[in-house]
């Protein structure tokens, strides 16, 4: 059973996501280092994706039981990304991981990486115009590259909400 989850949020998707899961499960939602976890129990927790990484993933590993994680990012989720993940952020393969995609406000990011990020943007911009079509992730990590803002293409946390009800 989980009793928390812990998030690490930049520009408010992670919180975001964390509210939803925490609203349909009925537990809190605890910013990571804001706030103690009460009770026992495994933690559900979200970070956000920079260069691959899940943001202090490492670091919450030594202070909580985590039962699940969730990265968000700017990016598109395709079939490769739960492998990339995993190996970039060396995640146990018992390790239940969710790929979500996230909305992005340049404005927020602190400012080295907002400098890393328009540069990038451009790279994400380049890449996904010279795609012949978009699916809707595709569309909404454009814009976000293309504007320094945005939202994803939907608000889904069915698929982690149903795993943690099984287990």
């Amino acid at each position: 059973m989980f009793s928390a989850v812990v998030y690490n949020s930049c520009t408010g998707s992670c919180k975001k996501y964390a509210e939803l899961i925490s609203d349909q499960l009925g537990i809190p939602a605890v910013e990571f280092g804001k706030a103690r976890v009460a009770g026992e129990g495994k933690v559900i927790y979200i970070g956000w994706l920079f260069a691959g990484k899940i943001k202090d993933l490492d670091k919450a590993s030594d202070m909580y039981d985590i039962g699940a994680v969730v990265q968000v990012g700017m990016g598109a989720v395709y079939e490769n990304s739960e492998k990339a993940a995993r190996e970039k952020n060396a995640i146990k393969a018992e390790t239940p991981l969710f790929c979500l995609q996230g909305g992005f406000n340049l404005a927020k990011l602190p400012l080295p990486l907002r400098v890393i990020m328009k540069i990038k943007n451009k790279e994400i911009v380049s890449r996904l115009m010279a795609k012949p079509e978009l699916n809707a992730q595709e569309k909404a990590t454009l814009k976000m590259a293309q504007t320094g803002v945005g939202e994803p293409a939907e608000w889904c946390v069915d698929d982690v909400v149903a795993w943690c009800k099984a287990h």
